[in-house]
């Protein structure tokens, strides 16, 4: 959907649900003429069934709104809903799909609209200066879309879709390309930006190596192991370092000392 507001910038809209079915967005986008955007503005709502724990993924999904692109202005509201299910909080991911899911879907709304090409749109409206500080708290350091985009289209060989999806269409069948870009917020604690994201901890980790006389060693750290098998990892690091069996290392979890 599409209109026009006063300065000449057109409006786009964006509406949707996440899987699940317990959270849905609408947003705008206002792009100039060339398909470059001025603004964003999206609307969150969420069910949090019976407690208020679900915030937490409106506060992620809001700091990933900027996407890879150069988005001047970034406005986002939440409206969390109570009711009376079981409590929802995040699992993994919490809130990355959602914020590229919003984004990703005006990009091709505005692709589809103004009939330029998905891959296009996207070159158009990446970051380039670095470091970038995004309007939503985080500022990138460093990043090459371009680069890894041009790599993609290579190994989908984009270039030779029209003749596969007229094969496709030959024998009676449909054929599709998307594209979705998405970005992630990697060492984003210990520092300031975790409390103004509503974070109740510094975020910060604990560790300690303790070597004992018999030769042996206990590594207490104050992550805890969620199936990602830390207790293989953190004991591989330690004995490379000190040149110990592995076997020798005991890992202790939940101990911030």
């Amino acid at each position: 959907m599409v209109d026009h507001d006063l300065r000449g910038l057109r409006r786009f809209l964006a509406e949707g649900r996440t899987a699940g079915g317990n959270r849905g967005s609408t947003a705008d986008e206002y792009r100039n003429p060339d398909g470059t955007w001025d603004a964003d503005r999206v609307q969150w709502w969420l069910t949090l069934g019976t407690l208020r724990w679900g915030l937490g993924l409106a506060n992620q999904a809001h700091q990933h709104l900027a996407g890879q692109y150069t988005t001047p202005q970034i406005f986002c509201e939440v409206k969390g809903v109570f009711t009376n299910t079981a409590p929802v909080d995040a699992y993994r991911g919490a809130g990355r799909p959602e914020a590229t899911y919003v984004v990703e879907r005006l990009v091709e709304t505005v692709a589809k609209e103004m009939g330029i090409d998905p891959a296009e749109i996207r070159r158009r409206n990446f970051i380039r200066s670095f470091p970038y500080a995004t309007p939503v708290g985080l500022t990138y350091d460093i990043g090459d879309y371009e680069v890894h985009l041009a790599r993609a289209l290579e190994k989908a060989d984009v270039a030779g879709f029209a003749a596969r999806k007229k094969a496709s269409a030959d024998k009676g069948l449909l054929r599709g390309l998307g594209y979705s870009c998405y970005i992630e917020a990697c060492g984003l604690a210990p520092s300031n930006i975790a409390g103004a994201l509503g974070a109740r901890a510094g975020l910060f980790e604990a560790g300690e190596v303790r070597v004992h006389p018999t030769g042996k060693v206990t590594v207490f750290t104050g992550s805890h192991s969620h199936g990602q098998g830390h207790e293989t990892t953190f004991a591989q690091v330690v004995a490379d370092r000190l040149g110990i069996a592995m076997e020798d290392v005991d890992i202790v979890h939940g101990d911030t000392g």
